[in-house]
């Protein structure tokens, strides 16, 4: 099994790679280890075995994983869970959305105002935490199911104090994020209803700037631009570049639907599967998640856009992937 972090295989071009929603990871840890309510899922788990094992299949972990897990406070529950993700991923990660953003964004930019730069394609699996945390350096340890299986169960005392801290902080400081941009969206939202939808949308799309505004404005520097360079682009432009990012276009997409449906509270759950689909939807070949968003991905038309097959229900996974020319993504 290769070991570098953050490099993708020139097998991955043959390869399904599958991303599961953190619950259905939680039905495949049920089934694996005879837990009520697992049974049902035990001839998917199966058969996702052997798909892994002949290497036609590709169950990327995300930091979004890593995060849900840890969240349980209950440690041997965190354990069972993670040694099944553990086995099943191979120690696969899938990089974060804000580290496939930052060359794609580089490129648009170049484009736009007509520069020459060199680009690197954004590299969007890899192994190991780091490559799922887009944290520098090379683990020598990074494919190693037991290490893997410890840093997701967050065991106690497998990371120097230094590094615990670090730790810490940056999933406190990813929570926090989402739990405000949550709360701005929801107070926004109120104050939207009586605008019309194409006003709405417009300011959907810059609140995707500002969130990632640090690192447009890195970018900017990088292609060697001043900060105010987009001043002059105009905001139809400033979306077209947004949309041409598909990251950045899927998160786009689901969070304005996601923000017309008034009867339904906008959470910081909501804030963490849109950041989890962005990634997956154009970058795997399945998708399985919650029926709202399999729903919205299929009628906004995400899922035809990217060629990826959005599923609600795990037990019809083997029926998918029995589908005659379902194409590796």
């Amino acid at each position: 099994m290769p070991v570098t972090q953050g490099q993708d295989s020139a097998l991955d071009r043959n390869v399904h790679h599958i991303y599961l929603d953190q619950r259905d990871w939680i039905s495949l840890a049920r089934a694996a280890h005879g837990l009520p309510g697992g049974a049902q899922f035990r001839p998917v788990l199966d058969r996702l075995e052997a798909e892994v094992e002949d290497g036609r299949v590709d169950l990327p972990i995300s930091a979004i994983h890593f995060l849900e897990t840890g969240q349980d406070r209950n440690p041997d529950r965190r354990r069972r869970l993670a040694s099944v993700m553990a086995a099943l991923s191979r120690c696969r990660t899938i990089a974060p959305s804000s580290e496939l953003v930052r060359p794609q964004l580089r490129r648009q930019l170049a484009r736009a105002f007509g520069l020459v730069t060199h680009h690197d394609d954004p590299v969007v699996f890899g192994w190991g935490a780091h490559h799922a945390f887009a944290q520098p350096g090379v683990d020598p340890l990074v494919a190693n199911p037991g290490v893997f299986t410890l840093l997701l169960a967050q065991a106690p005392g497998l990371l120097r104090p230094e590094q615990q801290a670090r730790s810490d902080s940056m999933i406190q400081q990813i929570q926090l994020r989402r739990r405000e941009r949550a709360q701005r969206t929801a107070r926004w939202r109120e104050r939207a209803k009586s605008l019309g939808r194409a006003v709405r949308e417009r300011t959907y799309a810059a609140e995707i700037w500002s969130d990632h505004k640090d690192l447009i404005l890195e970018v900017l520097l990088e292609v060697g631009l001043p900060v105010d360079a987009l001043d002059g682009l105009g905001r139809q432009k400033l979306t077209e570049m947004l949309r041409a990012v598909p990251e950045l276009d899927v998160s786009i997409t689901l969070s304005a639907e996601r923000n017309e449906h008034w009867d339904r509270p906008i959470t910081a759950n909501d804030e963490r599967d849109i950041d989890a689909l962005a990634v997956a939807i154009p970058h795997c070949a399945i998708v399985v998640t919650e029926r709202f968003w399999c729903r919205l991905a299929e009628r906004l038309g995400l899922a035809g856009r990217y060629g990826t097959t959005m599923l609600s229900d795990l037990t019809e996974l083997p029926r998918v992937l029995d589908r005659p020319g379902l194409a590796p993504n």
